[in-house]
């Protein structure tokens, strides 16, 4: 089995984009780093108080602040891991027609093929110099098609807006594509 094969099962099997050592590192160390941040406070004033400094180990204003961090390092964190899951739509369309699909849909759009595989398709969707760049993986198995767009780690750029427009913009050429099929069968 070749690397894009265990890509291609992982990510039926999980429904989410499998990455890599340096990729989770790059999209997970925003929240790593404020839930990092609220155990320094409590280790700092743990510390205080073991050292007879401070009478208590948290103020009011402590609790509030590592709370806060560790709220907002949550949030981020399950924002990050959402981008991550791919939306998937069942399609009439064969291996084959898929193909001509994607071809057309690149091609029309201008988009850049990074990888193309049997079952896989990675492009991105920069067209200009001023466009946000997402990269976009479309998977074809067994008569459903799985869709993820994200913005890549190196862009730090963790959100756009284009991403599931992405999505939206696939699922609706996949519709009408499907349309055509049925018309020409």
């Amino acid at each position: 089995m070749d690397n894009n094969d265990e890509l291609v099962d992982y990510a039926v099997q999980t429904r989410t984009l499998k990455l890599t050592v340096w990729e989770k590192i790059s999209y997970f160390f925003p929240p790593f780093v404020i839930a990092a941040t609220a155990a320094a406070i409590f280790g700092l004033r743990l510390a205080d108080r073991l050292n007879g400094v401070s009478d208590k180990v948290l103020s009011t204003g402590d609790m509030a602040l590592i709370i806060g961090l560790l709220f907002g390092a949550g949030i981020i964190y399950s924002l990050i891991s959402d981008r991550l899951r791919f939306t998937v739509v069942d399609t009439i369309l064969d291996i084959s027609q898929f193909h001509i699909f994607i071809k057309d849909i690149t091609d029309h759009y201008g988009f850049r093929i990074e990888s193309w595989q049997k079952e896989s398709v990675l492009f991105d969707t920069a067209t200009g110099p001023l466009t946000t760049k997402t990269q976009v993986t479309v998977i074809y198995r067994d008569n459903k098609v799985y869709i993820n767009s994200i913005c890549p780690p190196y862009e730090r750029q963790l959100f756009s807006s284009n991403n599931e427009k992405n999505i939206q913009r696939i699922i609706e050429e996949l519709r009408d594509e499907e349309v055509k099929y049925t018309q020409r069968t």
